[in-house]
């Protein structure tokens, strides 16, 4: 529970930052649904933190430039690894983050989000992820030792359009699609979003691979 984990850091003293709530417009939307006000959490060590908090949490360590070895392996032996960014113009720092951090994705100098599971590589390492690229019709060859010469050019150049959908399939994975555009009848926005979504969906679509 984030909720949980918020209060809990600020039972233990730590400083907390929340986005205030001021628009009333909005105070609506957080009334009829579950909202986690965007969250600042300064910790004392990295140590204080023993799982992953998937939500608007932000948690911050300050620390000397010559403790950063001593952080990145803290950050490895936590045994989570989805996401790591570092930005620096200082080339021997670039190198010595990429060269020692255990992730699944190492952004450098640029945003950590905007990767499409099953579209772009994504994956994490250890208990955030069973693999570094998950999803997408290149997942099973980084399975393979060997593989034909073409088959990623093949499977690429193949059309969906020669595989009818398995519209029973697709009924039946996106039911909880539909339920979603039910409950946002009186949401115009996020219905037209559910139906756009709907439309995009590879949900049933079957690609066969060489």
């Amino acid at each position: 529970n984030i909720e949980r984990h918020i209060q809990t850091m600020r039972s233990k003293g730590r400083p907390v930052f929340q986005a205030v709530r001021e628009n009333s417009e909005d105070a609506r939307e957080w009334q009829s649904g579950t909202f986690v006000a965007p969250t600042l959490i300064e910790l004392d060590d990295f140590a204080e933190l023993q799982k992953e908090v998937f939500g608007p949490v932000l948690h911050v360590v300050r620390y000397n430039r010559n403790q950063l070895p001593e952080l990145i392996e803290q950050i490895n032996a936590s045994g989570y690894g989805l996401t790591l960014g570092v930005h620096t113009r200082i080339d021997e720092t670039i190198a010595q983050v990429t060269g020692s951090a255990h992730v699944g994705n190492l952004y450098v100098n640029r945003n950590m989000v905007g990767a499409v599971v099953g579209v772009q590589p994504f994956g994490g390492e250890g208990l955030s992820g069973t693999g570094p690229k998950a999803g997408g019709p290149l997942y099973l060859y980084r399975l393979l030792a060997n593989r034909p010469e073409s088959a990623l050019a093949v499977t690429l150049a193949r059309q969906d359009a020669e595989y009818p959908v398995d519209a029973q399939l697709k009924a039946a994975l996106t039911q909880p699609l539909n339920a979603l555009r039910e409950w946002a009848a009186n949401r115009p926005e996020l219905q037209a979003l559910c139906t756009q979504y709907g439309e995009l969906a590879q949900a049933g679509t079957q690609r066969l691979l060489p």
